[in-house]
């Protein structure tokens, strides 16, 4: 009888240890979390922990859009920002395969209006970052046609296939390329090729100031920077 009442004991003991030990985890990752936040401006975030193939820690923080103050939930849906160069570089290749261009290709080939000095930069400068082109997301603040006269009196950093300077000229300008010889942006590629038409988990805005409306009559801010409406990536 008193080994089952001192096992009983354990096992309650143990239990009562490990809700405590999780309390206090989940504290210290609140307390982390509203710190970083509050330091670094972030509005709204979800967070999973996942130790051993299992997940100790989830939650969500913040708001989707302030505006609304609409708190995050599953639902709600993330900018990828330049991650989606990633989808955008299979979009690119796809288009390759359809031999709408080459990697060799020099940009002049589908942009006529180019400076002297950008014409013998290639395709593969472009998806490497090795392009040596002047940076036009300085100029995210003003409209594109303006962005664009100005990134293109700028000085190039160095001969194309030299060095790697990541920089948004180069998919702004696979961008237009796309346009050129397909009609259509890579962000349309990217959701006819490499999503479903019925799947609505994602989608493609390339104005990060949009308003989108979910399916849930919920609306959600993206992000409160302005950058070009659906030419940069």
């Amino acid at each position: 009888m008193k080994k089952i009442i001192l096992s009983i004991f354990i096992t309650i003991a143990t239990i009562s240890y490990g809700q405590e030990t999780d309390s206090l985890l989940n504290k210290k990752v609140d307390n982390y979390i509203n710190e970083i936040s509050t330091k670094n401006d972030i509005p709204g975030l979800a967070l999973a922990i996942i130790k051993n193939g299992s997940i100790i820690h989830k939650k969500y923080y913040g708001f989707s859009n302030l505006d609304y103050e609409i708190p995050v939930n599953d639902k709600t849906k993330f900018p990828l920002f330049s991650t989606s160069k990633i989808f955008a570089s299979v979009a690119v290749h796809k288009l390759i395969e359809q031999n709408k261009f080459k990697l060799e290709d020099e940009i002049a080939q589908y942009l006529d209006d180019l400076p002297e000095d950008w014409k013998n930069v290639q395709i593969k400068n472009l998806l490497s970052h090795s392009s040596g082109l002047p940076e036009i997301a300085v100029y995210e603040r003003e409209s594109e046609d303006v962005a664009k006269s100005k990134v293109y009196k700028d000085t190039i950093k160095f001969d194309a296939g030299n060095k790697f300077d990541y920089n948004q000229t180069n998919f702004w300008l696979l961008n237009l390329i796309s346009k050129k010889v397909s009609n259509k942006s890579l962000a349309d590629h990217i959701m006819e090729t490499q999503f479903s038409a019925s799947d609505s988990s994602a989608i493609f805005e390339g104005n990060s100031l949009a308003v989108l409306k979910k399916p849930s009559n919920f609306l959600q801010r993206l992000s409160h920077k302005r950058i070009f409406e659906r030419n940069r990536l």
